[in-house]
């Protein structure tokens, strides 16, 4: 091996003149070993690349274990093999995530006599899979958190692939017989030889795609010049890379936008060409991870540090292009009933946050990156931003912890950033708010923390940070027995008792009976306390009481599914650390094992189909019906009541509208305007046909509406005629006579009745010219005195004269239309007012019958809640749309996790009232409102209704607020069943489907995985 020239201190790049004339020295054995594994990489691919990477590891560990086998022998074994994975493989299995399919083979090979899981390259790839040392994290974080820190693409596939294919070159460089065996199985199928040189690798045309090999190593006489260039083609890749991710974002903008998560679904065409235009994709991206890790040995043969910053950013870049590409075909499969294989939007966050979070270690104690590096590393940090603000809706929609997850992240990440060699405590807060996050995108999270169960995890913890790691830690094997500092067997017997004993009973888990008398007090009382994952029995026993569940489908005492999936990661860590101490003593194993299947069977009885009959061909079961059934006949139970309360002031006049515009059409009003206008004050006067100046139809609207719904209210026109300017002796009387003259005034009015009392709102005067009026004669003249009234002058003059000159000339002297308007709107809004102040009360107040109808849908909310999470976990994980209807912004409206049925009446009131006092709203003065005003806005909208009237159910004049909140109702909770039912046919219909919980189900094969391997490792002593 040659010395390889490194320069300590600075910036990348800063050594100059120092080394600039120094030659490059060159490691031709780790040079074709990169060489190999890219070319290899831009090849084998996918599924069947992956097996063919596993199936080369065979026969390598094979070789290592039968130094004397022939060709043929190592040729047989891979075949042997191949076909083992092949009879034991199921479709459900090759759509599997990369990481996990990886975890399917190791356990294939286990479980086959001829598995060479003994081999070193298999115990290799066992524990960097199953049992990482955490060794980069654990010196910022505890275990606990570090432990957290799995989502990675280069710790979980990248790595397996390098240290395989690195493997085989080495061995087909070294061993004849293997390279006949390995070229005549693979290489054929790869045009490559595991013998080839690296000049022969060099020439590979799709490398060059990615970086110019031979051009960097041009360069090999001066090592600042050969640093340079190789910074340049590193900063070229990642643009490349930020490239490619950038094209991701913007196909999955225009999916987001071709197929929203509220809208229509898309069909199976449509995602099978996501999926194909993701592959493609990702046969780049691929690709570039070979070349990052080419590139960065490349570079660290002149500079390590230089080398290690190409490495960890590349990586860093293409992990997070991969994350975001294998999401794609997530958006394009919403509601599909057999496309539940794609990676789901919380594990694409866990993967671009496991990627941030590698980036940590480059900013304390290493040289800073040079500045073209730091600039792609901007970039990166922008293309996740576009993506995040693309999804933002998408994601607040399905998952609202994602908007939070991506917003801290990325403010870490920018602070991060901006830092320069900074202390490692700056780096250790920045690590323990990035690990904070990852609680969010796992199962378990910080729930086995809570303060009251504290006591209980502490041996969880304790040996979690005591015993996981621990070569790492101490530089040597963890002992069997040995007191200090740590034992297998102390570690193992206490995670069991955790795993088992301590996870199903008290305090972590329910085991008190149903309490009888009030069932659904009851069931919230347990799932405060316990959350669904410690409220298996108990759930399974309120199915059976309650919601239809056979009796045979009992369970025993069930541990808290979280609880024991954080006491079994740091055994599952043990046991692929130490499997020759995993082996002594395997009844450990089984005990996990065996509590880790009580909460898979305990799951499954919550989603297990039930058989379809000729009357009902339907395969979801009754827990999910019976749920369903109770949440609509709440939801339908409240509309009635709220229609009832709704008809209470439309009484005798049903075409009223208290939630339409003061101005609305109501059915009283007037044809033709009248003919006959009546006297103002004296019943019986006589009537006057009406001036057409004077119209009645032409009153604003809003007085007609009060006129029709509103007791003791009317509109009218009238009229009064009296005399003025009367012209008559200053004392009348006496005994001369005399004339009296006047004039005659007429004026209309328009008036509006309100509880008795007639306001008017127009008016119309004229004084018409009359004459001598009265004559005046004294009492013993013999000539009687007359004087005319003013009706019987109208009555003489009206017709003929007077009303042609009042149309004609009689001006407005009153228009109170804006008062009239404005009192009419303060009634018309108080009466909405009231009935929401009303509805709000009565919704709010225990034993009211509004209340009980609440409490009875968001009891069934929040017991679907439960019973998905735990029964149907994979489709709530993958399913956009049921995601959507049960856990995200647009859930079935009830009183859990937010309110969104007492809320929206609220806004409602609040709208119309700006107090309530005596149960009677303080009415906001001289408004236009709109009930649905302010529902539909903000993160958690409380009503997403555009319509005036359901068009689903016809109703005249609803109340747009209960219509609403009713038809939310009834379409999520038939989209949660479509979903679910979707889901209950794959269970009865796709052998080896599985529901369930996928971080148990994850587990569990783990745990049977590492088992199996312990089965081939020496005993320890």
């Amino acid at each position: 091996m040659l010395t390889l020239v490194t320069v300590a201190g600075g910036s990348v790049g800063d050594a100059g003149a120092a080394y600039a004339a120094v030659q490059v020295q060159i490691d031709p054995l780790a040079l074709r070993d990169r060489l190999f594994s890219a070319h290899m990489r831009n090849r084998a691919q996918g599924v069947q690349g992956l097996e063919h990477m596993f199936l080369s590891a065979e026969m390598v560990g094979y070789r290592q274990t039968h130094p004397n086998a022939t060709a043929k022998d190592l040729m047989d074994h891979a075949v042997i093999m191949g076909n083992w994975y092949d009879s034991q493989l199921r479709v459900e299995d090759l759509e599997r995530p990369a990481y996990e399919f990886v975890v399917k083979l190791i356990e294939l090979s286990a479980n086959h006599p001829a598995g060479e899981v003994t081999a070193p390259i298999m115990q290799a790839l066992i524990e960097s899979t199953l049992g990482p040392q955490l060794s980069v994290h654990g010196d910022m974080v505890d275990q606990v958190a570090a432990s957290q820190f799995m989502y990675s693409f280069f710790d979980q596939v990248y790595a397996v692939e390098d240290r395989v294919w690195g493997a085989v070159a080495r061995l087909g460089m070294d061993d004849p017989t293997f390279a006949a065996a390995w070229d005549g199985q693979f290489g054929v199928r790869y045009n490559v030889s595991s013998k080839a040189g690296s000049d022969q690798l060099q020439a590979d045309p799709v490398i060059a795609t990615y970086i110019n090999v031979k051009g960097l190593l041009d360069h090999g006489y001066n090592a600042q010049d050969y640093v340079n260039d190789g910074n340049s083609q590193l900063k070229q890749l990642l643009d490349k890379i930020n490239a490619r991710l950038a094209e991701s974002t913007a196909a999955a903008n225009a999916l987001n936008a071709q197929f929203p998560i509220n809208g229509g679904n898309p069909t199976q065409a449509a995602l099978d060409q996501a999926k194909a235009q993701a592959a493609q994709r990702q046969q780049w991206i691929h690709g570039a991870a070979g070349a990052v890790q080419l590139l960065s040995t490349l570079i660290g043969f002149a500079d390590y540090p230089a080398g290690r910053i190409a490495a960890v950013t590349g990586k860093a870049a293409v992990q997070i292009a991969t994350a975001v590409n294998a999401w794609l075909p997530t958006i394009a499969s919403k509601g599909l009933v057999a496309a539940l294989t794609s990676m789901s939007a919380l594990m694409m966050a866990g993967n671009v946050l496991g990627a941030v979070q590698t980036l940590v270690p480059l900013f304390g104690g290493w040289p800073s990156p040079d500045q073209q590096i730091w600039d792609e590393l901007w970039q990166l940090r922008q293309e996740v931003v576009n993506m995040s603000n693309q999804m933002s809706e998408r994601f607040d929609r399905i998952e609202p912890a994602l908007t939070e997850i991506y917003g801290q992240m990325l403010s870490q990440f920018g602070i991060l950033l901006q830092l320069h060699n900074a202390t490692s405590q700056q780096l250790a807060d920045i690590t323990s708010r990035l690990a904070a996050l990852t609680y969010k995108v796992e199962f378990w999270g910080l729930a086995i923390f809570e303060a009251e169960r504290a006591d209980r995890s502490i041996p969880v913890a304790d040996w979690f940070n005591g015993a996981v790691g621990f070569k790492t830690m101490h530089g040597h094997d963890l002992p069997w027995n040995d007191k200090k500092p740590a034992t297998y067997l102390g570690a193992a017997t206490d995670l069991l008792t955790s795993a088992d004993t301590v996870a199903k009973n008290e305090p972590m888990a329910r085991t008190i009976p149903l309490n009888l008398n009030d069932p659904d007090t009851d069931a919230n009382t347990v799932l405060d306390g316990y959350h669904a994952s410690g409220a298996i029995q108990y759930l399974n026993a309120y199915a059976r009481q309650y919601l239809g569940m056979p009796g045979t489908d009992e369970v025993d005492p069930t541990p808290n599914a979280e609880f024991w999936l954080g006491a079994t990661e740091p055994y599952k860590m043990l046991m692929a650390q130490n499997p020759g101490h995993s082996r002594t003593q395997p009844d450990l194993s089984d005990g996990f094992i065996k509590s880790g299947n009580a909460i898979l069977s305990g799951a499954a009885t919550f989603s297990k189909p039930r058989t379809p009959t000729g009357d009902n061909p339907a395969r979801l079961n009754p827990i999910i019906e019976s749920l369903i059934k109770r949440y609509r006949a709440g939801s339908d139970g409240l509309l009635t009541e709220l229609e009832k309360l709704r008809d209470v002031p439309r009484v005798g006049h049903p075409a009223y509208n208290q939630f339409g515009p003061a101005n609305q059409a109501v059915p009283n009003k007037p044809a033709a305007e009248p003919t006959i206008v009546e006297d103002c004050t004296r019943a019986g006067a006589p009537k006057r046909n009406r001036p057409a100046n004077v119209q009645l139809l032409a009153l604003p609207q809003e007085l007609w509406v009060a006129s029709y719904a509103r007791a003791n209210t009317s509109v009218r026109v009238c009229y009064d005629a009296n005399w003025e300017n009367v012209v008559q002796p200053e004392e009348p009387g006496g005994d001369k006579p005399y004339a009296i003259y006047a004039d005659l005034k007429v004026t209309m009015r328009i008036q509006q009745g309100w509880d008795g009392q007639f306001s008017t709102v127009r008016q119309w005067e004229k004084v018409f010219p009359y004459g001598r009026m009265g004559q005046y004669y004294p009492p013993r003249s013999g000539q009687t005195s007359w004087q005319t009234s003013p009706d019987q002058a109208l009555s003489e003059k009206w017709d003929p004269t007077y009303k042609a000159q009042f149309e004609a000339s009689a001006p407005m002297t009153v228009s109170a239309d804006a008062a009239a308007i404005t009192r009419v709107r303060n009634w018309h809004n108080s009466v909405a007012g009231n009935y929401y102040a009303e509805v709000e009360r009565r919704m709010t107040t225990a034993g009211d019958q509004l209340n009980t109808y609440v409490r009875q849908m968001t009891t069934a909310a929040r017991l679907l809640d439960a019973y998905v999470r735990l029964g149907f976990g994979r489709s709530l994980q993958q399913d956009e749309q049921l995601a959507l209807y049960l856990v995200g912004v647009d859930k079935l409206p009830s009183e859990y996790r937010w309110s969104q049925v007492v809320a929206p009446f609220s806004k409602a009131r609040s709208t119309y009232c700006s107090a309530v006092q005596n149960n009677q709203c303080v009415v906001r003065p001289d408004g236009t409102f709109d009930p649905r005003t302010g529902q539909n806005e903000g993160r958690y909208k409380l009503l997403s209704c555009g319509w005036t009237t359901n068009p689903d159910r016809p109703v005249v004049n609803p109340d747009p607020v209960a219509d609403c909140v009713w038809w939310l109702s009834a379409l999520r909770s038939n989209r949660v069943r479509d979903s679910l039912e979707a889901a209950s046919v794959r269970l009865a219909t796709h052998p080896g489907y599985t529901e369930g919980i996928p971080a148990v189900e994850m587990m569990m094969q783990s745990l049977e995985t590492a088992k199996a391997i312990a089965q081939h490792a020496a005993p320890s002593s």
